[in-house]
């Protein structure tokens, strides 16, 4: 689908916005590889735009590592920090699946965003790049990206990475 209502000059980056992925919820695309990184980043927030027929698999990845039992290491920092080591005191998932939206909120998303993550794997094209790219936002790609790689190389718009999670955070 081609952008609608995009400014001439896209608003300004900022460091605070959320890490956002728009793609399908496909095994090529391997948006958990992202939902996993998400995990790793202290609650930043993650935001995915995009149905699939991985999807259900993707929120049941964010959930388990949601639910995730505190190590040794965790509670004692919960209890200098806050003075409490329960679950409840677990913040939420930082990820939010947006499903399908409107062109609008796309824009809306890439707009807001500080960083987009592509992670698929050998991708051809990658039209989610070249949208970040025209909305100003510094992308992330895997260094077996593909096409993606190549974007990022010719064009210096982002930052190619290993595909883990680790390297994605």
């Amino acid at each position: 689908p081609a952008l609608t209502d995009v400014p001439e000059t896209p608003p300004p980056w900022s460091p605070q916005g959320p890490v956002l992925c728009v793609s399908r919820h496909e095994w090529p695309k391997r948006t958990e590889l992202l939902v996993a990184a998400a995990h790793r980043l202290g609650g930043r927030a993650v935001e995915f735009v995009g149905g699939g027929g991985r999807l259900p698999f993707v929120e049941a990845l964010d959930a388990r590592l949601s639910a995730k039992r505190e190590t040794d290491a965790d509670r004692a920092w919960m209890r200098s920090a806050v003075g409490v080591a329960k679950p409840k005191d677990r913040p939420p998932s930082p990820v939010r699946f947006l499903g399908n939206v409107s062109d609008g909120e796309r824009n809306d998303a890439y707009a807001a965003a500080s960083v987009v993550v592509a992670p698929a794997y050998r991708e051809d094209y990658g039209l989610t790049a070249l949208e970040a790219m025209l909305w100003r936002r510094p992308l992330i790609v895997c260094s077996d990206g593909g096409g993606l790689v190549d974007l990022v190389n010719e064009t210096g718009a982002g930052l190619i990475v290993e595909p883990t999670s680790a390297g994605i955070a």
